[in-house]
């Protein structure tokens, strides 16, 4: 009996370790889905929050003599709920900053050759300003 729950818990260890690999090696999918779906997340974190608190109420109203285990998974888990939301929220955060500083420097670009534009142009006003005196000297 012993050894056959050391091969269950080895067993459980390869499936998991498996999931995982496959799931960094997609993880890039997973996050351009999460970015081009915000609102979808927020809604599925809140289904999810109110989701934990019914079956914690199913759970003491139906199983109270396990109270003490049912608080405490309950507590777990919104824990690690609330872990992976803000996960998801600072990465959105990120892509929003790196977004924010990239249109930032293109104005800025966009506005430093503005500016070297309306230097040329009134440089050429009075080159132009200049021409036309010299051909009205030339005229007369």
């Amino acid at each position: 009996m012993d050894i056959l729950f050391w091969i269950n818990v080895f067993f459980c260890f390869l499936i998991s370790l498996t999931i995982w690999s496959i799931i960094s090696n997609r993880w890039y999918l997973f996050r351009d889905f999460f970015h081009r779906n915000y609102s979808y997340f927020d809604f599925s974190f809140i289904m999810a929050y109110f989701l934990e608190q019914v079956v914690l109420i199913l759970l003491l109203k139906f199983k109270p003599i396990q109270i003490d285990l049912w608080i405490g998974l309950f507590g777990l888990l919104v824990v690690t709920t609330a872990s992976i939301q803000k996960m998801s929220m600072d990465s959105k955060d990120r892509r929003r900053g790196k977004l924010y500083y990239s249109i930032k420097e293109k104005y800025q670009n966009i506005f430093n050759k503005n500016e070297i534009l309306i230097r040329n142009n009134k440089e050429l006003e009075k080159q132009n300003k200049l021409l036309i005196e010299l051909l009205e000297e030339r005229s007369v």
